[in-house]
């Protein structure tokens, strides 16, 4: 499937984030409660999207609804969708007094370089502000010292709390002076096995079109350092061909990977986005002609129908394209950034409970991993019991049990010490392979985001699982207090 992007899909998304958010409340009640003037007819197209939605209108809807979150998802929602790559936020802030911004600066750098707790929202603060370039920042190292935190965080960070850091990482990467550190940090970073989330500190990348950062991800198309960072760099590209970050070169050597990789649903929609000339000469298929496209209409149509008496009428069309994208879409940034808007909405909770009916029981199905996926920010306490299932379940296949083992990280609830013993007690029954540690490591993750230390532990001690594993134990243990707990603020 084909997802739409630019100013006027970045608007129509934004005013379905505003709408679903306002609920009940009618537009003059809103109105009023927003203050400064502003008309009904105002707000109403803004959340029609036939407005250009600014910081100062989400500002206000989050204000009035005491939802700050809002303002996080719609950066990075405008980020994306509007194809913003620029150092300042992708909904500008406005003026600010030149003669205050040296010493706020000041303090927000001396407080992420040191040992002090950073919030999202002090993420927002400090990069809005470097983006001005109104303050020279020194040493230069500062600017290494930052990346590395906000590289720390994300690896850790859920939710609000990474969408605040990724939006911060995007300006940092772009910055005239500092992205250029940034890229080079991220690289050091990648370059390293025992690094977590290797495949979001590459794909992070498509936030600059700078060439070195087009360079990085060329090393890890050509000598990964793991599969994850070939997957991130793979994921990098479907945002930098298509935004054209690339040279003619490089576009050519990618089209040589992809062609060894024409089986992949991504490879096939980052061919969509290469020149004609191109896709012919290495016989590349693209997304909308490959046999074997993803294709879960039965699935869409399923999850649809069961919210749809539920559904505000103005919601629906968009509601539809996010439920299409989150499960149909063949690049993980476009399923989870459609999934970020779902969650943010009022159609989380029956959404959840329709994919937690499909997925019940189906432990062969190769949809189980995408409805998997979906649970991982979808779900609540009943479908992580699900999910659980299916990492214990002998008769699960590989690629839904290592789906499902990610989602344990991110998913709602709280698994408890039994299933934890249960799920590296079966490790040892597990054919050996690739799949297999990988799945292992991901519950490893899972026990390292929700603070499981002595699973942690016990793994570290446990010597004949995999090295990986252990190593990511180890640095899940090792993560310094201040960077844990500000992730949670």
């Amino acid at each position: 499937m084909v997802v739409s992007f630019g100013q006027s899909e970045s608007n129509r998304r934004l005013g379905w984030l505003l709408r679903t958010s306002r609920g009940s409340l009618g537009l003059r009640e809103f109105a009023a409660a927003l203050g400064g003037g502003i008309a009904p007819s105002t707000l109403s197209r803004w959340e029609r999207g036939s407005a250009g939605i600014g910081h100062f209108a989400v500002r206000g809807y989050a204000k009035a609804l005491d939802r700050p979150e809002l303002v996080t998802i719609a950066d990075n929602m405008a980020r994306y969708y509007g194809n913003r790559l620029g150092p300042g936020p992708a909904l500008a802030r406005p003026p600010l007094d030149p003669t205050s911004v040296s010493t706020r600066l000041d303090r927000l750098i001396d407080r992420a370089t040191g040992g002090d707790l950073f919030s999202g929202r002090d993420w927002d603060a400090l990069t809005d502000l470097l983006s001005r370039g109104l303050v020279v920042v020194s040493p230069r190292s500062t600017w290494a010292r930052l990346a590395e935190r906000l590289l720390a965080e994300m690896a850790i960070a859920d939710g609000a709390h990474w969408l605040w850091r990724a939006e911060a990482l995007h300006r940092l990467l772009a910055h005239p002076v500092g992205g250029e550190i940034a890229v080079a940090t991220a690289a050091a970073a990648a370059a390293d096995r025992a690094t977590q989330s290797l495949i979001g500190t590459i794909s992070v990348l498509d936030a600059t079109s700078s060439g070195p950062a087009a360079s990085v991800v060329m090393r890890q198309l050509t000598n990964p350092t793991s599969h994850r960072s070939f997957s991130g760099a793979l994921l990098s590209c479907h945002r930098k061909v298509r935004l054209g970050h690339f040279t003619r070169g490089q576009l050519v050597h990618i089209g040589g990977v992809l062609a060894e990789l024409r089986d992949q649903p991504l490879a096939a929609a980052i061919a969509a986005c290469l020149p004609a000339q191109l896709r012919k000469r290495f016989g590349l298929l693209t997304k909308t002609d490959r046999d074997g496209a993803r294709d879960h209409r039965t699935l869409i149509e399923s999850v649809t129908a069961s919210v749809g008496g539920t559904v505000h009428p103005a919601d629906q069309d968009v509601l539809n394209d996010l439920l299409a994208e989150a499960l149909g879409a063949d690049v993980f940034d476009e399923r989870m950034h459609a999934l970020f808007l779902l969650h943010a909405g009022p159609y989380r909770v029956p959404i959840a409970r329709e994919l937690g009916r499909v997925m019940a029981g189906r432990h062969r199905e190769p949809e189980s991993a995408i409805v998997a996926e979906a649970l991982r920010k979808l779900g609540g306490r009943r479908e992580r019991a699900l999910v659980e299932q299916l990492v214990l379940a002998a008769r699960t296949r590989a690629d839904v049990r290592e789906a499902a083992a990610f989602a344990l990280g991110h998913i709602g609830g709280e698994s408890d010490e039994n299933f934890r013993r249960a799920a590296l007690a079966i490790t040892r029954r597990w054919r050996p392979g690739s799949t297999t540690t990988s799945t292992i490591d991901r519950l490893v993750y899972a026990a390292g985001r929700t603070e499981k230390r002595n699973f942690l532990h016990r793994v570290l001690a446990t010597a004949d699982l995999p090295r990986v594993a252990r190593v990511s134990a180890r640095w899940w243990l090792e993560i310094p207090a201040h960077i844990r707990l500000s992730v949670t603020v």
